[in-house]
């Protein structure tokens, strides 16, 4: 690390640029924020623009990971601003949505949702990423909305976990039942999942919701 440090300074503009994001990404894994955050805006301040756009976007995570969300939302923001790069377009605004997600703000992040569906052509991975932070921040509705497209374009037996925990805490049983099943009959094999449905299939079943509520239709 400290000889990393000692020739910095004697490598040209991208070599350095290179060396710089290297030390700020160990000490963001490291939790030491400041010091991380330090190396990344040595790079802003060189002449050269390689790794610019990967400091700008660390940079804004960062901050959403220090709870700094006005901060974090203006370095995701400069990324938006420079044209060019697609994914790390996409990157910064994933970034935004999980800040509108905290804020609550529902428009905002329904609104982002939907563009980021268009940008990516509905990628499986960013779709999840989507649906996640929607279910964390309670917007189940839309969650599910979100989970079912990924459905359309692959099965998972994480996604069919997610469903049925949105769809639970809806307190929408039929469904949550349904959804728990197929984890159980579809992928046997995945054994820690297949415990977490099997649960929560005795949960529902023993639960007074299940008792007190009309028959629970499992075709």
């Amino acid at each position: 690390m400290l000889y990393f440090k000692k020739i910095k300074d004697e490598l040209p503009n991208i070599q350095k640029a290179r060396i710089l994001l290297w030390l700020g990404d160990y000490y963001f894994k490291e939790e030491k924020f400041n010091l991380s955050k330090k190396y990344y805006k040595e790079i802003l301040n060189l002449p050269t623009k390689e790794y610019r756009l990967q400091a700008l976007l660390n940079i804004g995570y960062l901050e959403l990971e220090r709870g700094n969300l006005k901060e974090s939302r203006e370095f995701f923001n400069k990324v938006l601003e420079i044209k060019g790069d697609l994914q790390k377009r996409i990157q910064a605004e994933l970034g935004l949505l999980e800040i509108y997600a905290l804020l609550q703000d529902e428009k905002k992040l329904s609104e982002l949702a939907e563009q980021l569906l268009k940008e990516t052509k509905k990628d499986p991975l960013i779709i999840q990423r989507i649906a996640d932070t929607l279910k964390e921040a309670g917007y189940l509705d839309k969650a599910i909305q979100f989970y079912k497209i990924y459905l359309t374009k692959e099965q998972d037996f994480k996604i069919y976990l997610s469903l049925a925990d949105c769809y639970l805490e809806k307190k929408d049983l039929d469904q949550a039942l349904k959804n728990y099943f197929k984890v159980v009959y579809l992928w046997p094999q995945e054994k820690e999942a297949v415990f977490k449905a099997y649960l929560n299939i005795c949960l529902l079943y023993t639960s007074d919701a299940a008792d007190d509520g009309e028959s629970v239709d499992l075709g």
